[in-house]
């Protein structure tokens, strides 16, 4: 089965952590209202409303065992791939001293969408993928606010990661946003792409 798209990007090596650091971020996770760690699509509960649950249970419709495996399968996915990601991520402290500018800063710009996070309830910390050579990508600033409101953290990383048929440059195959951005700097495109992105 091929490894996630995030998985191959991240490319460097994992820290070690204790099971009780997996147990508080999975926890942290699953929570937190539209957490970073399961994509509402996986979750029934979550992505519709109670009468659609309704509706669906009156035909008979709710997810069967092979349906639920899937999900389940998704969802241990999902985890694998927070887990690498917040490892890996950089403290707000690192970012702030890399980009030249302070802490707080750094904060401001993660709650205006600018900055992509992750925590695990105590720490936050930025994924590396929106990094590149200790700068950020060109045009973070304005593409990430482009997202639908509702994308998630893992959502937007993995699109940014994924080859995108819209993209090529050069005459290569399809390439991701991410490997466009840097080897264009034309945040332009990227923006109008992500921001008719659907997240079901």
């Amino acid at each position: 089965m091929p490894r996630h798209p995030l998985l191959e990007a991240i490319n460097v090596s994992r820290q070690p952590a204790s099971d009780l650091d997996y147990v508080r971020a999975a926890a942290a996770a699953f929570a937190s209202p539209g957490g970073d760690l399961t994509p509402a699509s996986l979750t029934p509960d979550r992505a519709l409303t109670e009468g659609e649950l309704e509706a669906i249970r009156r035909v008979d419709m709710l997810p069967g065992p092979t349906t639920q495996q899937r999900a389940a399968h998704a969802r241990r996915q999902s985890a694998s791939v927070f887990f690498d990601l917040f490892l890996t991520g950089l403290p707000v402290a690192e970012v702030a001293a890399m980009l030249g500018v302070s802490t707080s800063s750094i904060r401001q710009r993660i709650r205006n969408r600018t900055l992509l996070k992750l925590s695990d309830g105590r720490e936050s910390r930025l994924p590396a993928l929106q990094f590149h050579e200790n700068r950020e990508l060109p045009g973070l600033r304005s593409i990430l606010p482009a997202f639908p409101h509702s994308t998630s953290t893992l959502e937007v990383l993995s699109w940014l990661v994924t080859p995108n048929v819209d993209l090529t440059h050069e005459e290569l195959p399809p390439i991701s946003p991410r490997d466009y951005l840097l080897r264009t700097g034309d945040h332009a495109t990227v923006i109008g792409l992500a921001g008719s992105l659907r997240v079901d």
